[in-house]
């Protein structure tokens, strides 16, 4: 999938590409690659409200008034979802009798998103470590999937790069605080066997596996290094009473062959000094040489001579 690394200060846009629209944010690079991915996609495309099943829907808001501070239930609120998972351990608790709440109680993977706040649409899991009775607050979105689809490569997609710029697109134009049900139905979604999500979800997870251990490979390198600078530090200082002697940095310059003309001296090859002398070529197609000049003015100087 498409990562935009950097931004064109100006973007020019066909007629056809602007649909009446004039706001600017319209047009940041993000949003047109992704609408770009999207269209250029060679999957049959779905939508995320035929993913659904009917039962998708926003969670309940328990007042305050009524929050606990032990026993009752869990209420799963945005500031508990991660995309590790959900923190039952920081959730407040309300009173057992909300777990009647059929549209709010969280269900064996059930696709939880966070659709309001600072990280809504971003903060999103499979509740597939439910340890006890639970609900989620209003904040949350939660849905289960149909059959033929794997929820863990559902949300997958969804925080893809493309999704994630097109949702929060239709978000800022519209200049909504939340992520609405209608925005999320219409995403969309890869018609993909299920046998394939799950090939694509394992081959992803290796990558993030392998990922990792090459973190925690470099990390052990870095600590080894530091450990032993600080032990030769140690040995220069107690047995020698100095400190390590600096070495400086040795810089090695490459050069084409085609610009080597038989000179040995790096700093001939100075980029700066060969982009001056290809400018001078260029803009100077007649030359003289500075030897040509001092043999024509010695040349004036004995004529002069001779009058």
């Amino acid at each position: 999938m498409p990562i935009v690394s950097e931004k064109p200060l100006i973007e020019i846009l066909s007629p056809g590409e602007q649909h009446d629209r004039f706001d600017i944010n319209y047009y940041l690079p993000e949003f047109i690659h992704a609408e770009r991915y999207i269209e250029n996609c060679d999957v049959e495309l779905t939508t995320l409200g035929d993913v659904m099943t009917n039962d998708a829907s926003y969670g309940v808001l328990p007042p305050s008034s009524c929050y606990l501070e032990e026993g009752g239930i869990p209420l799963v609120r945005s500031s508990n979802l991660s995309n590790n998972g959900i923190d039952y351990e920081s959730a407040v608790r309300v009173p057992s009798e909300w777990i009647s709440s059929e549209r709010a109680r969280i269900k064996d993977n059930d696709v939880l998103i966070s659709i309001k706040g600072a990280r809504a649409f971003f903060d999103m899991c499979v509740a597939s470590d439910k340890t006890s009775d639970a609900i989620v607050n209003g904040s949350i979105f939660r849905f289960q999937c149909k059959e033929r689809y794997d929820p863990n490569f559902v949300v997958l997609w969804l925080l893809s790069s493309p999704i994630q710029s097109m949702v929060f697109r239709e978000r800022t134009n519209l200049g909504i605080s939340y992520i609405s049900q209608d925005i999320l139905k219409s995403i969309p979604f890869p018609e993909i066997e299920k046998n394939k999500q799950q090939l694509i979800l394992r081959g992803y997870n290796a990558a993030i596996e392998m990922r990792d251990e090459m973190i925690s490979s470099l990390n052990e390198v870095v600590r080894a290094k530091s450990l032993a600078k600080k032990t030769i530090d140690k040995i220069y200082r107690d047995r020698l009473g100095m400190e390590e002697p600096v070495t400086p940095v040795l810089k090695v310059r490459a050069v084409d062959s085609s610009m080597i003309q038989d000179r040995l001296d790096w700093k001939t090859y100075d980029p700066n000094l060969i982009s001056d002398a290809d400018k001078l070529a260029k803009d100077f197609s007649e030359k003289t040489f500075v030897k040509d000049v001092a043999v024509i003015k010695d040349h004036i100087q004995a004529c002069n001579g001779l009058f």
